[in-house]
């Protein structure tokens, strides 16, 4: 999957607070078109381990049976039109990775109109349309309205990729709680250098893409 957010040097960035030892920085390779055109196949990114924030592109462990774009927490399968899942399957899946960005947090409701997030933040009256320009637009792919507003669970995450016509993402698997995501991205890698004290590259372990319907 892609990443997106700010795209920097790659620099080693302090992510502990005062009651965390330091986490070291770990470095992945895109392997999906998920998060195009904000980070293409092949692109290595580096990640640590902020907490994330709207907005923040994240690597993380999707629910058990993404693949099958199932929604939780009984399995079922959601339909555009109508709303995003709202809950996942309540079982992390370890053996595998997505990339994405983090569109709403904990307490946000929001809506899906023609690709664009339309959130009302936790406390606020208003639903106000995300500032997207790193997004692929969605053309004709009608899995990019999802019109009818949902409520994102306490300590949980909404994530969608920013090729949002091409994306298995949040809107057919339901949020991720913040135990399921493994860090933030904060830059890219600087090619096939090697960073000081940054483990070997990882390749995230998500699907190449999903097809268009």
């Amino acid at each position: 999957m892609g990443v997106g957010g700010s795209v920097g040097a790659a620099t080693t960035v302090p992510v502990n607070s005062s009651s965390q030892p330091p986490i070291p920085p770990m470095v992945f390779r895109v392997t999906s078109g998920s998060m195009e055109p904000t980070y293409r196949i092949g692109v290595e990114v580096i990640l640590q381990a902020p907490v994330p924030r709207v907005g923040s592109v994240v690597v993380f462990h999707p629910p058990v049976d993404a693949a099958a774009e199932e929604c939780g927490p009984r399995p079922h399968v959601v339909h555009p039109g109508g709303a995003a899942c709202a809950a996942p399957i309540p079982k992390e899946d370890k053996g595998i990775e997505f990339i994405k960005r983090v569109v709403a947090g904990p307490g946000d409701e929001l809506e899906i109109t023609g690709g664009h997030v339309f959130r009302r933040a936790s406390g606020k009256s208003n639903f106000v349309r995300e500032r997207d320009p790193y997004i692929r637009a969605c053309g004709a792919s009608h899995e990019c309205n999802f019109p009818r507003p949902i409520k994102i669970g306490k300590g949980e995450w909404f994530l969608m990729g920013d090729n949002r016509g091409e994306s298995d993402d949040s809107r057919f698997w339901g949020p991720v709680p913040t135990g399921w995501i493994l860090g933030t991205v904060t830059g890219r890698a600087p090619g096939s250098a090697r960073i000081p004290g940054v483990p070997p590259t990882l390749a995230i372990r998500e699907p190449a893409g999903r097809p268009l319907f």
